[in-house]
This record gives structure tokens, sequence and C-alpha cells, in this order.
């Protein structure tokens, strides 16, 4: 027969895992909204998209590891882990995804300033 403490502990890891699972998801929304025009359609859409995603991956979670089972220690686990990486790792993340995104939207920005410059000067001709 298993451990009932030690299996409950690894649930308790593989619920922590989960949460940092649905920060980078989250994190993924965020960097969809900073690529959008600001506006609360923009920014219901991506909250209904993270959603969306995120009830189905917890439900699949409890139905692999817990045999559908709720356990509070899970949700417990799976928001600590949220915890941790938006303490930790999405700083970083966000900070090289704005870096990109910055490069990205000025390098488009040269880019249609030399083909609109192109297209006038030979409207003048």
């Amino acid at each position: 027969m298993e451990n009932p403490v030690l299996a409950q502990a690894l649930e308790l890891i593989l619920a922590i895992t989960l949460g940092i699972v649905i920060g980078l998801i989250y994190d993924f929304c965020r960097i969809i909204r900073i690529c959008m025009p600001s506006g609360t359609i923009y920014y219901a859409a991506c909250d209904f998209v993270f959603w969306i995603v995120v009830i189905p991956v917890f439900f699949l979670f409890n139905l692999m590891f817990l045999n559908g089972n709720l356990r509070a220690y899970v949700f417990v686990g799976a928001f600590a882990g949220a915890i941790c990486y938006f303490s930790s790792v999405s700083y970083i993340v966000l900070f090289f995804a704005r870096k990109i995104i910055r490069y990205i939207k000025q390098k488009h920005k040269k880019f249609k300033e030399h083909f609109s410059n192109g297209k006038e000067e030979t409207k003048e001709e």
C-alpha cells in the first residue's frame, strides 16, 4: 500500500508546478496585451482566453493526478506556485518580452516609413 502522506506531498509539488505553468500562461496573455492597442475589449478577450485555457488544464490535472477529487492543499499549492512565479521569473520574462516587442515595433515602423516614402516619390514624378 502506498504512503498517503508521500502521495499528498507529491500532489502538492505537482500543484505548485501547475501554478507555475498557470503563471506562464498568464504572462503569455500579458505579452499579447502589450502587442495589442489598449482597450477593455482586448483585455476582456485575453482574460476570457486565459480562463478558457486554465479551467480545463486544472480540471485535467485533478482527473489525472487526484482521480477527480478536489483537495484544498492542491488549490493552495497552485496559488503558491503562481505567487512564486510572479515574484521571480515573471519579471525577467516580461522584461525581455517588452524589449523584443519594442525592437520589432521599431523595425516595423522603419520598414513602413521606408516603403511609404518610396511610394510618395513615385507619385510626385
